[in-house]
């Protein structure tokens, strides 16, 4: 049986498509042309690029910074590119707006004073025409030093609580991996930084004692239940628990003297720190008198930056 005149033609047609096709194939060593690799919806170049100078700042001396930022996308709301700076915790401030200067490239000078060293960090953000989120810069980082050396205001600027409160219980637990760690209630009297909820602040500090096998580690604080403590704590974390702002120094034991005085003592882990930052003249002198017991709570909490 013949094949009907139709269906030769349907033949002949894919025959021809399938040669055209052969034909325009890459050939094995041409490399693939941009299209060939390109993949809708994903841009490779970072939103925002932005830098700053200058990189150090000298704290108490304010000093212009000048932030430059570049943004490809054609579609950015020119007015809405502002400059932003994150605490410790990564909330923002707007700072700023930044000035159009055209092409995609904004600029933004502005004085800025720091009072404790450490380090400033800034972003930039921006919105763009048809898109609800906000495009962000990587983080800007800038030093802020101090000549004379870190002040105890400078070396617990990051706790994020300073209170005064009552040791019910300090107790060891196991953790993942079988590591050890202590769990320590304290009851606050009084707060001076932060705020706290609840009545109870569980610290947890690395280490402890269980089954006669001690784990120990270097410059950590300890607690005595029914010891009243002045304690620097970042925190809390997803398990509600708090630690302890750069280790020993961020505690301090209110002992009752025979005399009625009760000086506020340095945690005596503090010696164990090894810290590269240098300490101010005044905050060696300060450590000192408060390890051999002749520091008041009111003193401690002035060289902490906060007062009753």
């Amino acid at each position: 049986m013949k094949p009907s005149a139709s269906l030769t033609i349907i033949l002949i047609a894919l025959f021809a498509t399938s040669l055209l096709l052969y034909a325009q194939r890459p050939h094995p060593n041409q490399p693939l042309t941009q299209t060939a690799i390109s993949f809708v919806g994903v841009s490779l170049a970072p939103p925002v690029t932005a830098t700053a100078t200058p990189r150090v700042l000298i704290v108490h001396t304010a000093t212009p910074v000048t932030v430059s930022a570049f943004i490809a996308n054609p579609s950015v709301i020119t007015n809405s590119v502002n400059l932003l700076q994150l605490n410790s915790i990564g909330s923002p401030t707007i700072l700023g707006t930044f000035a159009d200067q055209g092409g995609g490239h904004f600029t933004i000078v502005l004085p800025l004073t720091e009072q404790v060293a450490g380090q400033v960090t800034l972003q930039v953000s921006a919105a763009i025409r048809g898109q609800l989120k906000r495009v962000l810069s990587s983080l800007i980082n800038i030093a802020v030093v101090d000549p004379g050396g870190y002040s105890l205001i400078d070396m617990t600027a990051a706790g994020q609580v300073i209170a005064l409160g009552t040791v019910s219980t300090s107790e060891p637990t196991t953790g993942p991996n079988n590591t050890v760690s202590t769990l320590t209630n304290i009851t606050p009297v009084d707060v001076f930084k932060g705020t706290v909820t609840g009545t109870t602040l569980v610290v947890s500090t690395p280490g402890g004692t269980i089954n006669n096998i001690a784990s120990e580690f270097l410059g950590t604080p300890h607690f005595v239940a029914g010891e009243t403590v002045l304690v620097v704590l970042d925190g809390p974390d997803l398990s509600g628990h708090y630690t302890v702002d750069s280790d020993a120094l961020g505690v301090f034991h209110i002992v009752t003297n025979p005399s009625g005085s009760q000086p506020a003592i340095v945690d005596s882990a503090y010696a164990e720190i090894e810290d590269v930052r240098q300490q101010t003249n005044s905050l060696q002198h300060f450590l000192a008198r408060s390890a051999e017991g002749k520091t008041t709570l009111t003193e401690v909490l002035a060289n902490l930056g906060v007062s009753r």
